[in-house]
């Protein structure tokens, strides 16, 4: 752990130990992937792939910056540069937690609307809310030029990350086994907001 803060950001670490209590640690490195003991032939065969998709974004990101989501503790988001991403409003930030919540997920916009605007009893004035957030939360990706993109499907919307982009959250889920049980990593998420659909 101490190792890896030294190193630059652009180094891929993969932890590999039998201790399951520095995950969140790891993952706050960026690490891009944490192994516990024992460690099969398979886990690493099936590590390479994602070490090889993240170099590419890596070398990709000289065009888009890189980011750092935390989700766990404390939400924020920063570039590559340490520089703390400032959201237009609270809802737009709210917005992009939603999303990466229900991560490479389509989440209509009629459940956004209701789920973020809970006291708007009119449907159209929640919706026309929410197309105004969406554009917000473009507005702002593009503005920090991240390698984030919204995308609108059908009658919804997904984000994309980038892997050169890393959150602690989906590292949690892209975990196997996985470092901390579901209820402990429930109980962090978002701690520092009032969301109430988590």
């Amino acid at each position: 752990v101490e190792l890896a803060k030294q190193l630059p950001k652009t180094t891929q670490v993969v932890f590999t130990t039998a201790h399951s209590q520095y995950a969140v640690e790891a993952f706050e490195l960026q690490a891009t992937h944490y192994l516990l003991k024992p460690i099969t032939e398979d886990q690493i065969h099936a590590l390479m792939p994602r070490v090889m998709k993240r170099y590419e974004s890596i070398l990709h990101s000289e065009r888009h910056r890189t980011c750092t989501i935390q989700c766990l503790d404390h939400f924020s988001v920063n570039t590559q540069d340490g520089d703390l991403v400032k959201w237009p409003t609270q809802k737009t930030e709210e917005l992009f937690a939603y999303l990466i919540y229900h991560r490479d997920k389509v989440v209509n916009k009629w459940l956004i609307a209701e789920t973020l605007y809970p006291e708007i009893d009119e449907p159209q004035r929640a919706l026309h809310n929410v197309y105004n957030l969406v554009y917000r939360l473009k507005k702002t990706l593009a503005d920090y030029n991240l390698s984030i993109s919204v995308q609108t499907i059908n009658n919804g919307y997904s984000l994309r990350l980038d892997e050169a982009c890393t959150c602690d959250y989906y590292a949690w889920l892209d975990a196997d086994p996985k470092p901390m049980p579901k209820e402990e990593v429930a109980g962090r998420l978002f701690v520092d907001k009032d969301y109430t659909w988590h």
